[in-house]
């Protein structure tokens, strides 16, 4: 079982520091509405795709981790390095569960970027239940996402 992962944050973490689970899911409740900018008018679809996640996996996939709750971490380095920029403010860290034991599952982060753009005119809830279908399924992911119940521990930052 791979026992190194990688994490990428706004803040840079030290060896040795314990980043418990669930920020990204407490972060969605510090999310404002404004549909002033395109952030803020974008936030209330990501917050929407979110939950329809959580019901899917819910009502189907309901031995696997909530996304809510979880620690992240990419499977690959190179992954966690794409479309790293130096100098955006983003801390790339090597990175360990602490817990082995603890649930997990691995999903296509792909599935969530905003290269996987809600298709134009279409309906966005049957759009969101099929992505949300396919990240739980977990099969062949482009770009593998760990989710687990586990505290991650900081080994080193790598960029």
């Amino acid at each position: 079982m791979q026992k190194i992962f990688f994490y990428v944050a706004r803040k840079e973490h030290q060896p040795g520091d314990l980043l418990g689970c669930g920020h990204f899911g407490a972060g969605y409740r510090t999310y404002p509405y404004d549909v002033s900018g395109p952030q803020g008018a974008l936030n209330g679809w990501k917050i929407a795709k979110e939950m329809i996640f959580e019901s899917i996996r819910e009502q189907n996939y309901g031995s696997l981790p909530s996304r809510l709750k979880c620690s992240y971490a990419y499977v690959n380095k190179s992954d966690a390095l794409t479309n790293f920029v130096p100098g955006q403010g983003l801390f790339a860290h090597e990175v360990v569960i602490v817990d082995e034991l603890a649930p997990r599952h691995v999903g296509d982060f792909s599935l969530l970027s905003s290269t996987n753009a809600v298709p134009t005119n279409s309906p966005f809830i049957p759009w969101a239940e099929a992505t949300a279908h396919a990240y739980w399924g977990g099969q062949n992911p482009k770009i593998p996402e760990l989710l687990t119940l586990s505290p991650i521990k900081v080994l080193k930052r790598i960029a």
